[in-house]
């Protein structure tokens, strides 16, 4: 299935954002009402929320976040999308990287001047 380039070109800007550690970038590439299910806890509401749940880590880490075995389903203004992720962070005050790695699941919507947002994320990892 043809995956539209507004939607590629919001999704390499994903990736870029959390390797930058562009906070704000980043919570304007999810929905106003964004709903991010991060595993084990509990779901964070909203753009300001998420910055909230956000900034400690980008405080405390670098990141080398990589995306691979995507596959995508486009049906109008919904994309879905299943992937393996790979999270290496390591501490901006020394040490040694840390790695999380796992599969997603995210619910992009397009709005009326075709830009593409997060709905939804939910990491399904199992830790």
């Amino acid at each position: 299935m043809d995956v539209p380039e507004s939607l590629r070109k919001q999704h390499r800007k994903w990736i870029s954002v959390v390797n930058n550690k562009n906070i704000d970038e980043y919570a304007n590439i999810l929905a106003e009402d964004a709903v991010w299910i991060p595993p084990g806890q509990q779901p964070i509401i909203g753009r300001k929320a998420f910055k909230q749940w956000l900034a400690p880590f980008f405080d405390k880490f670098s990141y080398d976040f990589a995306i691979s075995d995507e596959q995508f389903i486009v049906s109008g203004n919904w994309a879905f999308e299943r992937a393996k992720f790979t999270s290496k962070m390591t501490p901006n005050s020394g040490g040694d990287p840390m790695t999380h790695s796992g599969t997603f699941t995210v619910f992009w919507h397009r709005n009326k001047e075709n830009k593409w947002y997060i709905e939804r994320y939910i990491d399904d990892t199992n830790l």
